[in-house]
C-alpha cells in the first residue's frame, strides 16, 4: 500500500485531527481516558457539558495551534521562541512558513 509521505499541509491536518479525536474521547461514555472519567464523575447536565465541550475544545485549540506555530518560529513554546525544523522519512522539511498559514485555516478560520 502506498503510504503519502508527510509535508506541511498534512502534518498541520494531523493535529486537527488528533484535537477532534481527544475531544470525542473526553465526552465518550465508552472511552477510559482520565479526562473522560473525571467529566462523568462531574454528573454535568446537557447544557453544562455543552459548555465544558466549549471549554476543552477552545483549549485544545488554543494549545495546539500555539506549538504548530511554535515549531515554524511565529509564537513562544514555554519562555523560547525559535524557529525549528522537522524533517519527514524522506528528508524533507515539513516545518516552515506554510504551518502558520495551514494551522490559521484549520484551527482558527471556522
Amino acid at each position: 500500500m502506498y503510504k503519502k509521505h508527510m509535508n506541511d499541509k498534512k502534518f498541520v491536518e494531523e493535529f486537527y485531527k488528533l484535537k477532534q479525536s481527544l475531544l470525542k474521547d473526553y465526552f465518550s461514555n465508552e472511552q477510559a481516558t482520565a479526562v473522560a472519567k473525571l467529566i462523568q464523575t462531574l454528573d454535568l447536565n446537557r447544557k453544562q457539558t455543552d459548555t465544558m465541550r466549549k471549554i476543552i475544545d477552545i483549549s485544545l485549540t488554543d494549545t495546539l495551534y500555539t506549538v504548530l506555530i511554535g515549531l515554524e518560529g511565529s509564537a513562544t513554546i514555554g519562555e523560547e521562541q525559535e524557529a525549528y525544523k522537522l524533517f519527514n522519512e524522506e528528508g524533507v522539511e515539513i516545518t516552515g512558513k506554510k504551518i502558520e498559514e495551514y494551522a490559521w485555516e484549520l484551527f482558527q478560520n471556522q
